[in-house]
């Protein structure tokens, strides 16, 4: 950054950098600058102070369309502007006709569409579409205050999480509509909106709930379980009860269960390759109990997935969860919960939180992931150990006694 009197001289020496930006700053006219990019444009800038005390950065225009003299001239006008209490930058902004919440919105969803991932993309259009169209979608991007975010964001005061998440988009959406020039405060209205406190529930089986849930699996797999009503059902599909086997035996999420091809399936390094997770790619270790599951399964040519679902589409496993979690005695444990199970078997089996975000894959822990490409064999006795003892109580081949936390009372079946 520079300071000299603007002359065309001066204007057409200035260099352009190699990357960011190069300015001088005239010492006739206040707060007149001139900008160059590595791209070689040149542009007139007025910098000044509004009313509200915040810097702004007003475009005068290209230098070649303006010269020097005039946009002195057009800086000299805009301060009178300015001491009379007018923001250029603020009618400027309106002068344009900024788009609305809702038609930002939808752009904002479109220039991201191919850097998400799609169901990150579908989760925050239905955000979109279900909360914030509705409540502030009409009012113009450049014209939505902090009063009006916190105003929007009370109505999730019995649903905080979503609250958050839904404020999360909001900032992103201002984050960006500020950088594409739909503001011209530079200010993120969403900065400052306290966010709400997150209960985290951690649910997970006990050894007697594990074994009651191997039971309810073997009678949907033989069709030996009825409904609330005491009408038998069929057999539920081998897809479903495969996967909440392997849920619980491995800790993966759900995605990454019924997302599973076998291209990601290692039987020679006993590894599960997993190439689109919440965190990116994960290896996590087959244990013994995994591997003696995969094998067992049907290997069709043309299957792709592990465990694939009809017309090429994933396999829907909740309506078979549903059943199996009532036959089994276990109101309102949800599907993530067996991931829980996992992460507390292994605490519980005294391995440190360094073995038991391996076996999990974790995201943010870095120093956990190094460890384990060091020392594999801890992590693969520890998936061999967890999975063992779990698979132990879905087979009934261990009965609990006393429950999870004491390590007496468990007798061999």
């Amino acid at each position: 950054m520079a300071v000299a009197k603007l002359s065309k001289r001066v204007a057409d020496a200035l260099e352009a950098p190699e990357k960011g930006e190069r300015w001088v700053w005239d010492t006739e006219a206040k707060g007149l600058g001139l900008k160059v990019t590595p791209g070689g444009r040149k542009v007139f800038f007025l910098k000044y102070r509004s009313g509200s005390r915040v810097t702004r950065k007003y475009t005068i225009g290209p230098y070649g369309a303006l010269t020097v003299d005039q946009a002195r001239a057009e800086a000299q006008r805009l301060r009178g502007e300015v001491a009379g209490g007018t923001d250029p930058a603020r009618e400027r902004a309106r002068g344009k006709a900024a788009p609305t919440v809702s038609e930002a919105l939808r752009a904002f969803l479109d220039a991201h569409k191919g850097k998400w991932k799609p169901r990150t993309h579908a989760e925050y259009t239905r955000q979109a579409s279900r909360h914030i169209i509705p409540a502030i979608g009409t009012i113009r991007v450049a014209d939505v205050t902090r009063a009006d975010i916190g105003t929007f964001v009370r109505r999730f005061e019995k649903r905080p999480i979503l609250g958050n998440r839904v404020l999360a988009l909001l900032s992103s959406l201002f984050t960006w509509a500020i950088r594409s020039g739909f503001r011209s405060d530079d200010l993120n209205p969403c900065r400052h909106i306290p966010r709400y406190a997150e209960k985290h529930r951690t649910r997970f089986l006990s050894a007697d709930e594990i074994t009651r849930l191997g039971t309810a699996l073997e009678a949907a797999e033989e069709g030996t379980w009825a409904d609330q009503e005491g009408k038998p059902m069929p057999p539920a599909p081998w897809q479903s009860v495969t996967a909440i086997r392997l849920l619980l035996l491995t800790g993966c999420r759900r995605s990454e269960i019924l997302d599973l091809r076998w291209a990601e399936v290692d039987f020679e390094m006993g590894m599960l390759h997993l190439r689109d997770t919440k965190a990116g790619e994960s290896a996590r270790p087959m244990s013994d109990a995994v591997r003696q599951v995969l094998e067992s399964l049907p290997r069709g040519a043309s299957n792709e997935r592990v465990l694939p679902g009809s017309g090429g589409r994933r396999h829907e496993i909740k309506p078979v969860w549903t059943e199996v979690r009532r036959l089994a005695r276990l109101d309102g444990v949800r599907l993530h919960d067996l991931r829980h199970t996992v992460a507390s078997r292994s605490q519980h089996a005294g391995h440190s939180l360094l073995i038991t975000g391996s076996l999990l894959g974790h995201k943010n822990l870095t120093t956990t992931k190094k460890y384990a490409h060091l020392v594999p064999e801890p992590v693969q006795e520890a998936a061999d150990r967890v999975a063992g003892e779990i698979e132990a109580l879905l087979s009934g081949r261990v009965t609990p006694v006393v429950s999870l936390g004491s390590k007496r009372g468990r007798r061999r079946a």
